[in-house]
């Protein structure tokens, strides 16, 4: 679940929670779909990072809202949730959302298969 900016409560020397969002402007909000993640040890309370060794600081994604109005709650949820569905590997979670991942890896396959344009597949194809 995705929490407003200042209800972020961590532990000394974490980065903020995971699902953290900012609002920028009404149409912009910063999202921090990396952070800490409480409850992933069964016996120890403190959060875990798991990118901690590699990048210490978790960088945002930058939200824009093109239409419509609104709070964040219910966005940030629901890329929170597609960044735990990559079937294809057991992290925690990752970055970006599964569709925009597997978009962009889709991308990539479509010069070298210029056949497949024409017809429908099934996402979980490319995962």
């Amino acid at each position: 679940m995705a929490l407003a900016y200042g209800d972020n409560k961590r532990a000394s020397g974490y980065p903020l929670l995971r699902g953290t969002h900012l609002p920028v402007t009404s149409d912009a909000a910063f999202f921090w779909s990396q952070g800490s993640v409480n409850g992933v040890h069964m016996t120890a309370s403190k959060p875990v990072y798991k990118e901690g060794n590699l990048k210490p600081i978790p960088s945002p994604l930058l939200l824009k809202r093109f239409t419509g109005a609104g709070g964040w709650h219910d966005t940030c949820a629901g890329i929170l949730g597609l960044t735990k569905m990559d079937w294809n590997n057991n992290t925690l979670y990752k970055k970006l959302p599964v569709t925009l991942e597997y978009s962009q890896r889709f991308a990539r396959i479509i010069p070298q298969n210029p056949n497949m344009v024409d017809d429908v597949f099934d996402f979980r194809n490319f995962m």
